[in-house]
C-alpha cells in the first residue's frame, strides 16, 4: 500500500471556525485532526459510499 502526502485546504465561515475551536478544546485535538475526522465520517456516509462504488476509480482528483 502506498501513502500519498497532500495538503488539504478547507474553507469555512468565522462562525464555523469558532465552533471548531470549541470542539478542539473539548476533544483536545487540533483543527486539522478534527477536520480529518469530519472528512472520514463524511466519506463513510451511505450516500457517498454508494456514489463512490458506482464511480470508476481514478488515480487523481482535480479541483
Amino acid at each position: 500500500m502506498k501513502t500519498y502526502t497532500n495538503i488539504l485546504s478547507v474553507k469555512m465561515s468565522d462562525k464555523t471556525m469558532e465552533l471548531m475551536d470549541e470542539v478542539c478544546a473539548v476533544e483536545e485535538q487540533t483543527r486539522s485532526g478534527i477536520t480529518r475526522k469530519a472528512i472520514k465520517e463524511f466519506l463513510r456516509s451511505p450516500k457517498v459510499v454508494e456514489s463512490m462504488r458506482k464511480s470508476e476509480p481514478v488515480d487523481y482528483l482535480m479541483g
